[in-house]
This record gives structure tokens, C-alpha cells and sequence, in this order.
């Protein structure tokens, strides 16, 4: 990917790290958080445009992405909306174009107009144009387009980064471990997987890591950097960032150690400063010198974008410094844009409940449901159905049976939950004689009823990624299938629909609780 956000483990900091690619986003326009809503002031402070959106994102190539009530939509410089806000999920513009997804769409292309270039069917995510051609998933495979949406490299690897100076790396599963090479724009491997990890190239380098070290590699895949460090980052302003013990520091291209080893938390170089916290957690920035140009005082910092960088003052608030340390806006919003956490890809969010609704209709019919009838025993779901099944719980006369059943990487089936119109089990008390006068000890004992009838069956299920927030959809779809399979209509009931069939009588309801994600589909036979 261009940019790569690295988390380093000692001290827990979050920095990133971008190759020498110009910057596509604009800074003359500035997003600020005051109170609940998003706007954007220039670079004195002055409020620009007027907070009014839930979210929004930096500039680039003129449009900002923005977000109101829960959909996404692009604005021009004077804060009036050029592509409506329309979408689920969105990407900022990049070689004039964008990532956008409508609600149950496939990732689509569109241009600074908002008009339709082309969507990616079939995607389960789909990422930028990066030199020409764009990563796309499917079917848990990545592959490359190019620019008319045509198929470029067909979807193989496991992994793909971008690409960069013409390369990208990949990985595939090489004996149950994901080993990473490089590939050219004609999909053809130019060094073979063998790296335990690895990122794109930057000025000629490449930052890889074998047998738990990081070094760097050229094109041909020769080290010209050993695998030696235990955290490394790829170059940044010509510098990369290095773990040498315990302690973080920085080489030059040379691999020559420019900064020794001396910080506990640190970020990458950019506009000649890096972020870095002393001992007392506070916030400030070093030079290449290693000294510190501007002393730690911040509760927060973000890198200088611009010549300037966002910080956080002791009231909890955002302000701005400049590259002397000066502040040039002081702090009094509620937050302020972090690049970090930009996206260039998107997420299809069609949903196609095909095999879910296959699974749930396997051996159903006006009398069955998945194989299972009013004269089903427990012998039978104990023994044959669940044989292979974990029980969960039980009780006199239900059982619990954990199925944990994944569909489609959108579903899982969780639990099937039997009731029986008998005992399952009854407890009898045992006796043991432990001497000639009459002295015993009481136990008990399990008499199972393996000839008890079912009588209802109840199904959890939890939807999670691209299905989770669409609960009435799927117990939509789910009880036209059941409907249309017995030949008659759903009726609504609270959090659901029922059918009707002349022996079952089936409930398919949605847990409304937020981000449960939780469907129910209860049978009476």
C-alpha cells in the first residue's frame, strides 16, 4: 500500500510511514471537529466552512469526502456538495477517481461528476488505482485491474500490496505459513515468496523481514541492508526507523545508523521532524540530529503536514504549531484530522444470502425443517444429526448443541436449542452398601429417554462484516424462501415474520439490541 501504518510494540505508538510519493491531499483547507460536527478552517484558524457534517476528510484533487446522516457525499472549496451525499462507504479521489458503495453495491468507480466508470462485481473489497491498476479481493483471492475495470491479473494471491515503481508485493500460503515476493505488472513473479513479511518499494528499497529481522532488499531481491533490526520502517524523508535492543533509532539508505538507538516511542521522519514522547509521555518533535527541535510538551501530537501539526493542549483540546514549535492556532476544537487513519479501499456491501437460505432449507419441506419432525427423537438428534456436535447445555427436556457453523464469511451459526414434549433424562438415586449393618452412601444416576419428541428447535445465528447492521434483510429474505417453499405468504410479528406450513409453525426474528447482529429462526413442529 503507499501508506503503511506500523504499530510498535514497545511503548504501544502509532505512527505512519508513506513512500516518497507526492502527497495527494491538499492542506490549505483544514478539518476541525468543534463541538459534534466537522468543518474546515485555513491556516491562520479562520472558519472556512462551517461545521455542519458528521464527518469529514482532507481535500484532494479539489472534492472533500463528507459524511451526513450516515451517508457519504463530496464538497468543492466553498462547502456545497458537488456528488450528493448517496453512499454507504466512500474513499477520498485519486487519479480522478473514487471508491464508493451504495447499500447492498458491489465497490464502484466514479468520476469528480459522480458519474459511474465502472463496478467491480463479484469484489468483496477493491482498493485505489495505484500506477495503473487497482487490487481487487474475491473469493478470498486478490487480483489487479486496470483502469476499464477489465481484469489485468487474475485473482491468485492471499495477499497484494499496490503498486510501486512498478512492483507489488504479494504472499500465498506456503506450507500452512504466508511467505511474500514481488510481482510485476504482468502478474509474473520477478522474486520468489520467501520473506516472512514485506512493503513497497521506495526509491529502489524495500523493507522486508526473514527469520524474525527486518532489512531491506533492491529489485533483484538481494539484501542491501541485512535482516537485523527487530522493528524497522520503510524510508521516510530518507531515513527509516529502526529497533536495535530496546531502543528505537534511524539508518540512512545506506543502512548506516544516522540517529543511535536512544528512544523508547517514536514515529517516522516527515518535513524533517519525527514525533517522539519522553519519559514523562509528553509529545514533542526531533530533528535528524536525533536532538529535540521542539521539546515534549503536548499531551498529543500528529506529524507536520504542511508545516503544520496538530497537537493537543491540557484542556483537551486541538490547536496547531508550526515547524518552530510556534503555536499558529490555538487549541479550542474538539478534534482535528488524522491521516492515519485515511482509507483507500472499500468494502462491497452486497449481500447475497444464497447459501445461508440453502443452508436453512437442506432437508425442509411443509413437514421437515433441516431434516427434523414432529416425530423425531432425542436418540436421533443425540446420535446422528449432532453426533459430532458439542453440547452446551441441557436441561429435563431441552438440549443445546453448539454448531459454530461459518457461512459465506458473513454468518455464523451459532447454536441449535431442542425442546422435547417428554423428559429427556430422568434422575434416579443410586445406593451403595459400605457395611453389614445397613450403612450406605447415596449417588444418582442418569436414565436417558432417547424415544422423547422433538417439539421445537430454535436457531442462532450471528451476522457479522458486510451483513451486520441489515438484520431486517435477512430475516426478510430468509422467510420469503421458507414462504415460497411451502407455497404461501410471511406474516409480520414483532421483530419478524412467521410461516405457516400444515405441520411447522416458524418464527424468524432479529435481536434489536445495536451490533448484536443476532437472527432467530424458531420451529414449532
Amino acid at each position: 500500500m503507499r501508506c503503511i501504518n506500523i504499530f510498535i510494540l514497545a511503548g504501544i505508538m502509532l505512527f505512519y510511514s508513506c513512500s516518497k510519493t507526492k502527497d495527494i491531499f491538499q492542506y490549505e483547507l483544514i478539518p476541525v471537529k468543534i463541538e459534534d460536527k466537522w468543518g474546515y478552517i485555513d491556516s491562520e484558524g479562520k472558519i472556512i466552512i462551517n461545521p455542519q457534517f458528521d464527518e469529514a476528510f482532507l481535500f484532494s484533487e479539489g472534492l472533500a469526502l463528507v459524511k451526513t446522516n450516515n451517508k457519504y457525499g463530496y464538497i468543492s472549496d466553498d462547502g456545497k456538495y458537488v456528488i450528493n451525499p448517496m453512499y454507504m462507504s466512500a474513499t477520498y479521489f485519486f487519479d480522478g477517481l473514487a471508491l464508493v458503495v451504495t447499500e447492498n453495491g458491489y465497490p464502484t468507480f466514479i468520476n469528480k461528476k459522480g458519474e459511474i466508470k465502472f463496478t467491480v462485481n463479484e469484489a468483496d473489497e477493491c482498493r485505489l488505482f495505484y500506477e495503473g491498476l487497482a487490487a481487487f479481493k474475491s473469493n478470498q483471492k486478490w487480483g489487479f485491474i486496470d483502469n476499464s475495470g477489465k481484469i489485468s491479473i487474475n485473482a491468485q494471491f492471499d495477499r497484494v500490496g499496490n503498486f510501486e515503481e512498478d512492483m507489488a508485493f504479494f504472499a500465498n500460503d506456503v506450507e500452512q505459513k504466508l511467505k511474500y515476493g514481488y510481482i510485476n505488472k504482468k502478474g509474473e513473479i520477478i522474486i520468489n515468496p520467501q520473506f516472512d513479511e514485506a512493503y513497497n518499494f521506495v526509491d529502489g528499497l524495500a523493507l522486508v523481514k526473514l527469520n524474525d529481522k527486518y532489512g531491506f532488499i533492491d529489485k533483484t531481491g538481494k539484501f542491501i541492508i541485512n535482516a537485523q533490526f527487530d522493528v524497522a520502517a520503510s524510508f521516510s524523508d530518507g531515513l527509516s526507523l529502526v529497533k536495535s535492543g530496546d531502543k528505537f533509532g534511524f539508518i540512512d539508505e545506506s543502512g548506516k545508523i544516522v540517529i543511535n538507538p536512544q528512544f523508547d516511542k517514536v514515529g517516522s521522519f516527515n518535513d524533517g521532524l519525527a514525533l517522539a514522547i519522553n519519559n514523562d509521555n509528553k509529545f514533542g518533535f526531533i530533528n535528524k540530529k536525533g536532538v529535540f527541535e521542539i521539546n515534549p510538551q503536548f499531551e498529543e501530537a500528529r506529524e507536520f503536514k504542511n508545516n503544520l501539526a496538530p497537537f493537543k493542549s491540557q484542556v483537551n483540546k486541538y490547536g496547531f504549531i508550526n515547524t518552530e514549535g510556534k503555536i499558529i492556532i490555538n487549541p479550542q476544537f474538539t478534534d482535528v484530522y488524522d491521516i492515519r487513519f485515511y482509507k483507500n479501499y472499500i468494502y462491497s456491501d452486497y449481500l447475497n444470502i444464497t447459501t445461508l437460505t440453502t443452508y436453512l432449507l437442506d432437508k425442509t419441506d411443509e413437514k421437515n425443517f433441516r431434516g427434523v419432525n414432529k416425530n423425531t427423537d432425542f436418540g436421533t438428534i443425540s446420535n446422528d444429526i449432532h453426533k459430532n456436535d458439542q453440547l452446551l447445555e441441557s436441561t429435563n427436556y431441552s438440549v443445546t448443541v453448539k454448531v459454530d457453523k461459518e457461512i459465506d464469511n458473513y454468518a455464523k451459526i451459532e447454536n441449535f436449542k431442542y425442546t422435547f414434549t417428554d423428559k429427556i433424562y430422568n434422575i434416579k438415586p443410586t445406593y451403595q452398601y459400605l457395611h453389614h449393618w445397613g450403612n450406605y452412601q447415596t449417588g444418582t444416576k442418569k436414565e436417558m429417554n432417547f424415544g422423547a419428541k422433538v417439539s421445537s428447535l430454535e436457531i442462532e445465528m450471528y451476522l457479522f462484516g458486510k451483513a451486520n447492521g441489515k438484520n431486517d434483510k435477512v430475516v426478510s429474505v430468509i422467510s420469503n424462501s421458507i414462504a415460497e417453499l411451502f407455497k404461501t405468504k410471511p406474516s409480520e410479528i414483532t421483530d419478524g415474520m412467521h410461516i405457516e406450513s400444515s405441520d411447522l409453525k416458524i418464527d424468524v426474528t432479529a435481536e434489536r439490541k445495536l451490533l448484536t447482529g443476532k437472527i432467530y429462526v424458531n420451529v414449532k413442529f
